[in-house]
């Protein structure tokens, strides 16, 4: 059996047709929001990384992030905030974020590993009395686009999963025909980030369905049955 996967860092390899998210994609993403900052700070960046290191994916995000903001910008700093799945659900995020800032007052950027991470945390800014920071983060939810709307977020890129689904899918059906998908990362790399850094393209992913992530190019779907011979 052959699996199409997501999500990982493990290469294609004799059991899997295609890898969509995988450890480049992140890489990219994270090298993205690196210039990003290295930009919008004029070269004066101090950023935090909150991230869970369980997941090996989400590893390779912060070591591109980092690798990143060295090559773009050599008078930025970069440490992490590592939390974990536990502390997630019990929602002591928040409470991390502000002691850290706490601590290191000088911190400009507080970056997340994934759209779910900061729940609370731009409330317990404003409850500790903390301004000035700017959050942003690679694979939104529908809260952090309504963050980037409000002003309280600054940027994060979008993570088209249900394209990627389709690519996984279209990987699935070359090879029950027989196909060598010879274009795979090619076809991967159709379902990468971009990043969203404005109130109005926030606003209209939003009004797009509502969905909590975003959905890819418009049409693509059709152009994907066109080659499947279905309806």
């Amino acid at each position: 059996m052959k699996f199409a996967v997501a999500y990982t860092t493990e290469p294609v390899n004799e059991c899997t047709i295609t890898s969509v998210g995988d450890a480049s994609s992140v890489a990219e993403n994270a090298d993205s929001i690196a210039a990003w900052i290295t930009a919008d700070s004029a070269a004066a960046a101090k950023v935090v990384m909150v991230n869970i290191r369980d997941f090996p994916v989400l590893v390779a995000e912060e070591d591109a992030l980092k690798a990143g903001l060295a090559k773009y910008c050599a008078a930025c700093t970069f440490d992490v905030i590592p939390v974990t799945l536990d502390d997630l659900g019990a929602g002591k995020v928040p409470q991390s974020v502000v002691s850290y800032l706490q601590e290191n007052p000088d911190t400009n950027y507080v970056h997340y590993a994934f759209g779910g991470l900061p729940t609370g945390v731009t409330e317990a800014l404003k409850t500790a009395g903390i301004e000035g920071v700017k959050q942003l983060g690679v694979d939104f939810s529908a809260p952090n686009l309504q963050e980037i709307i409000d002003g309280t977020h600054s940027v994060w890129t979008a993570n088209p999963k249900a394209m990627g689904l389709a690519l996984a899918f279209h990987a699935a059906v070359l090879d029950a025909a027989g196909v060598e998908y010879t274009d795979e990362r090619e076809g991967a790399k159709l379902g990468r980030d971009f990043l969203i850094d404005s109130a109005e393209a926030a606003q209209a992913i939003l009004d797009g369905g509502g969905l909590q992530v975003h959905k890819g190019p418009e049409g693509y779907l059709d152009q994907f049955k066109k080659l499947w011979a279905v309806g």
